[in-house]
């Protein structure tokens, strides 16, 4: 009888295609997903209190930007400028164009030393 068993068991499975790869896939995403949300969390909390407030009206209460302008007293030019300093704190690739734009290169002549 177990035989039976074992011999209907490894028919099935031979049948359907089975790959581990599927499951270790999605682990991983959902571990890449969870580093991910750790990380945004701490550069959100990092964030300057009135930064993390407007970001916080925007995203969580879907105000606009108005609205949230008329909610903390502050010209919608506040708003725009706290959501793009936002944006780059929490983006690194933002952040990581933002860094190399304030760089500035040497300046060398022509032969490529520095004058």
């Amino acid at each position: 009888m177990e035989a039976k068993h074992w011999r209907s068991f490894a028919a099935s499975v031979s049948g359907e295609e089975h790959s581990s790869e599927g499951g270790v896939d999605d682990a991983m995403t959902k571990i890449d997903a969870e580093r991910e949300v750790a990380g945004l969390k701490a550069r959100i909390a990092a964030l300057a209190p009135k930064d993390r407030e407007t970001l916080l009206l925007y995203a969580w209460q879907g105000l606009t930007y108005e609205e949230i302008a008329a909610a903390l007293g502050v010209p919608v030019g506040t708003v725009r400028s706290r959501l793009n300093r936002v944006r780059r704190r929490l983006d690194p690739a933002r952040r990581a164009k933002a860094h190399a734009q304030t760089q500035i290169p040497a300046q060398a002549d022509g032969a490529g030393g520095v004058r």
